[in-house]
């Protein structure tokens, strides 16, 4: 089994959903496997666990609750993806897409930008418009 990464780090703006990839080359059942995706800081913890042929939310992390989903057709594809919906800056960090108790381990870093893009447009519209005067 090995871990490959289309990237190491995803950026994205304050509101918007993210795709941080994870991609596994499987001779296995994906239904037997446990993936967990976990972040280092700055609070530690499980963001996501799917175990047992389904998503497990006992352990995870209350601000991410109701915010995150793997691709459940893609997984026999060897497709472990997280999506994370409605990213904010405490979401900025390290995550690891790990396969317990001892398969491969990857990381990726996010980057959430403090505005949202419609607020980020809005302030070039705005310092285009101050430059014409």
């Amino acid at each position: 089994m090995t871990l490959s990464w289309s990237s190491r780090s995803v950026e994205a703006f304050k509101d918007e959903d993210v795709i941080l990839p994870c991609h596994l080359n499987l001779n296995a059942n994906p239904t037997h496997l446990i993936v967990e995706w976990t972040r280092s800081d700055p609070k530690p913890g499980k963001v996501h666990v799917y175990k047992d042929g389904n998503d497990s939310f006992g352990d995870q992390l209350s601000d991410y609750k109701g915010r995150t989903s793997l691709f459940k057709d893609e997984l026999k594809n060897g497709n472990f993806s997280l999506k994370l919906f409605r990213v904010t800056p405490s979401d900025n960090g390290d995550y690891t897409c790990f396969l317990p108790p001892n398969g491969p381990e990857e990381n990726i870093r996010l980057k959430v930008d403090r505005l949202s893009k419609e607020q980020e447009q809005t302030i070039k519209e705005y310092e285009i418009t101050k430059k014409g005067n």
